[in-house]
């Protein structure tokens, strides 16, 4: 399946190629128009349909139920009336072509609420979505993938009885990765564990990403003091995913 973005607006809007075309800028080439496009740009290939009618309700519930964002954020985003689906031709279409999915998002005009990423489960209002295509953004985006996770990438933390939490990556994939978690012991140690998460996944997509040699479980990384051993999650698989991989700190050896 194509990955997607769901673009949520408070009525079904009119594509309009020749106007989204001059937003886009860069060369971009747009046809088609009223219900649907086909968009290229930057290299990359997008198709985006109207659809009269909300993204579907248990689509937002999950995607909502994490977003980082606050109640009335949500609130706003969940009173949508319709949507345009906009894909990318490539199941996991690198960093290029996220960043084009979401230069694409904000080019497509008209009363737009915000986006949904059911694959990353990350959602954004229209105004946070124009800052991430901030030039200086999508720059560091292409320097360092892993510098969008709060926003583009997406993560997600479960919250265990003992006071632990689990700090997840959910749309590593799209740029080739897969997504990984690390622990924090306590709340204070969370948004640490989150710059871990952040220098972790740039780490490996400079040396494991695009076709390069893929981190395995049982697999260990040299990073920072003590290396990270990689394993395949046994609780919270569901939430995580079976596929996800836990990096652990092997304890140095006894003197």
């Amino acid at each position: 399946m194509p990955a997607p973005l769901y673009v949520v607006y408070r009525s079904v809007p009119s594509l309009d190629a020749a106007a989204i075309a001059k937003r886009l800028g860069g060369g971009a080439t747009v046809t088609g128009g009223g219900t649907s496009v086909a968009i290229t740009h930057a290299g990359q290939a997008l198709r985006a349909v109207a659809v009269d009618k909300p993204v579907a309700a248990a689509e937002m519930e999950r995607c909502l139920a994490v977003a980082h964002l606050k109640p009335e954020m949500k609130a706003e985003l969940a009173a949508h009336k319709a949507h345009v689906a906009l894909v990318h031709e490539q199941d996991f279409p690198g960093m290029a072509g996220v960043i084009a999915l979401y230069q694409a998002a904000g080019a497509l005009g008209g009363d737009v609420v915000g986006v949904i990423n059911p694959i990353s489960a990350m959602c954004l209002t229209a105004p946070i979505l124009a800052q991430t295509l901030a030039p200086d953004f999508v720059a560091a985006a292409r320097a360092r993938p892993a510098s969008t996770l709060g926003l583009w990438l997406g993560f997600v933390k479960l919250f265990k009885p003992d006071g632990s939490t689990w700090v997840v990556s959910t749309g590593a994939p799209l740029i080739h990765l897969p997504n990984i978690a690390t622990l924090a012991a306590t709340k204070q140690d969370v948004d640490g564990a989150y710059d871990l998460l952040v220098a972790i996944l740039n780490y490996l997509a400079e040396g494991f990403g695009n076709g390069k040699k893929m981190i395995l479980p049982g697999d260990t990384i040299d990073f920072g003091d003590a290396p990270l051993v990689a394993r395949a999650p046994y609780e919270y698989i569901e939430q995580m995913g079976e596929r996800t991989l836990v990096l652990e700190r092997r304890p140095p050896p006894k003197a």
